[in-house]
């Protein structure tokens, strides 16, 4: 596999495949795979889109957390009290903090939900208030910190982290290296600003559509060159297969004439998704 340029279309050239070129669809920042005669690969039902330069489908590093991640994170030693903590999470605007040991190796993680248990609540009298106060100015974060947190690699996928951060019902998971050295942390406010960037969400002229799969064939590849052909700017085409549901089509367009588009749909007959 080898990169070639001509003119503004970037493409990449499989010298083992039939399915030769991958033609930029979109004139600025993504590409999309077709076949030398201009058909989508069949078999692909979600269409990846990466940035030009990458040398193999879905190698972009737009899908990897490194890109988005918190690098040099604030981190807690074990035997800080927990008011420190506490001061930490507040002046830095923060709800996780990585326990690490002299050499920055993770040893656990404490949250801003941790230290909310381990403080009296409102109702509590205050006579207990105040006892609960003077067992937390002696606690320590080893007596609070979670240490069977699960971890990312840099190298993990965006999806990687959606799944730890569902089957784990937690905020934000360290970023180590191969020697348990905290480089990172990665929140689910960061997985929504990586999905917001990769969707093109709140882009300038940014339109998402929704069609229905009617089942017609080279249906993509269709939608591809309908809008090419038109001058439409298309940055992400995604095919959604769900089970005894209608298949779903989602692009998301970048134009200043969206009556336009929705006419040329219309007229090629597509059946655009309601609420």
């Amino acid at each position: 596999m080898f990169n070639r340029s001509r003119g503004d279309k970037n493409y990449i050239v499989n010298t083992t495949s039939p399915c030769s070129i991958c033609y930029n669809i979109s004139v600025q920042q993504y590409v999309l795979l077709l076949r030398g005669d201009n058909t989508i690969l069949p078999q692909i039902n979600r269409i990846s889109v990466f940035r030009k330069g990458a040398d193999a489908v879905g190698s972009g590093d737009n899908m990897y957390i490194s890109e988005y991640m918190t690098s040099e994170p604030i981190t807690i030693f074990p035997s800080v009290f927990l008011p420190e903590a506490r001061r930490l999470l507040n002046e830095y605007h923060i709800r996780h903090l990585p326990v690490v040991d002299q050499e920055n190796k993770l040893i656990g993680i404490i949250s801003d939900r941790d230290l909310r248990s381990a403080y009296p609540s409102s109702v509590t009298s205050r006579g207990e208030k105040n006892l609960a106060f003077e067992q937390v100015e002696k606690s320590t974060v080893e007596d609070m910190m979670t240490t069977s947190c699960s971890t990312l690699s840099p190298d993990a996928t965006l999806d990687d982290a959606l799944i730890i951060l569902d089957r784990d019902k937690v905020g934000g998971i360290p970023v180590v290296s191969e020697d348990k050295t905290v480089i990172g942390m990665f929140s689910i406010l960061d997985l929504t600003a990586a999905y917001r960037k990769l969707f093109g969400v709140a882009e300038e002229g940014s339109i998402l559509i929704g069609i229905e799969d009617d089942d017609r064939d080279n249906i993509l590849s269709e939608i591809v060159l309908l809008l090419e052909q038109n001058g439409i700017l298309l940055t992400r085409l995604i095919r959604l297969v769900e089970k005894n549901a209608v298949t779903k089509i989602f692009m998301r367009i970048n134009s200043q004439r969206p009556v336009e588009v929705y006419k040329l749909l219309r007229a090629r007959g597509f059946i655009f998704l309601k609420p």
